[in-house]
């Protein structure tokens, strides 16, 4: 009998236990996140319904469910998305951004999950006009060519390698790459994922005789999400969103997430 209530006893303790964390976990505040509105497929774009679709959209939502996470979506431009999460501490409102790289100065202002994704830096060019390839050794050798990029986008780093005179007239990728297939310009500022992922969608045409190229010494780039250092439970957050992602990863549900989006999912080792 002694036994018997014994049993009983750690069993209820076991349930209360049990209960109290879900509570809390119920508890917890929805997960305010924000992230460019514009077009940034085939990561993050509007469908013909309007609705919010995408590769990393679609990670993400596993990753917040999977933590156990409410969420609360906020699109909005990018400068101000960026701001609300640097000011979580005084504005007390967007924690979570989707989706960045990293650099000394977001280091500061962000703590960063494990990686969503690879880019893979480059050009993308005409085997018509460019059989062999274009010759890049070095970074500052685009100067010798015409290049086109999309308007907004930031180019500002070729300046640093000697390299001016972007042509960012366009408005969309595919209008950038009607301008190579037109001979408008010699080379697209562009990483090879979004081409190849758009074209996958159908949103625009790749014709065969165009190539990519990757920026001579540059390796890729990860893509993370974003915590404001300034929430109060901005290491909870980074702690559980890891946790999340590092089995998804492991599971190969990340990839699986990516592959209807990209031919070459996330792109990860």
């Amino acid at each position: 009998m002694q036994i018997l209530r014994l049993f009983r006893w750690r069993a209820a303790l076991a349930l209360c236990f049990a209960l109290a964390a879900g509570c809390a976990r119920a508890a917890d505040p929805p997960v305010q996140v924000c992230f460019d509105e514009a077009d940034h497929t085939p990561y993050l774009y509007r469908d013909a319904q309007g609705r919010w679709q995408g590769a990393t959209l679609a990670l993400t939502r596993a990753v917040l469910d999977r933590a156990g996470l409410a969420v609360q979506w906020r699109p909005m431009p990018w400068p101000r998305c960026l701001r609300e999460v640097q000011e979580v501490a005084q504005r007390g409102e967007i924690e979570l951004l989707i989706y960045g790289s990293r650099n000394q100065e977001r280091e500061r202002q962000f703590l960063f999950t494990q990686p969503l994704h690879r880019v893979t830096g480059g050009v993308w060019y005409s085997r018509r006009s460019y059989p062999q390839g274009p010759r890049l050794e070095r970074l500052e050798d685009l100067g010798q060519y015409r290049l086109c990029g999309i308007h907004g986008y930031n180019y500002g780093w070729l300046s640093e390698r000697g390299v001016s005179g972007v042509d960012s007239g366009a408005l969309s990728l595919k209008a950038v790459l009607d301008k190579l297939a037109r001979g408008r310009c010699e080379l697209v500022l562009s990483s090879r994922e979004p081409v190849r992922g758009a074209a996958q969608l159908g949103f625009v045409s790749l014709p065969e005789d165009f190539e990519f190229l990757p920026y001579p010494g540059r390796e890729p780039v990860s893509q993370h999400l974003l915590v404001g250092r300034g929430s109060p439970r901005a290491e909870e957050l980074l702690r559980r969103l890891d946790q999340a992602l590092s089995e998804l990863h492991a599971s190969g549900a990340a990839h699986k997430l990516y592959k209807p989006f990209l031919p070459d999912g996330t792109g990860l080792p």
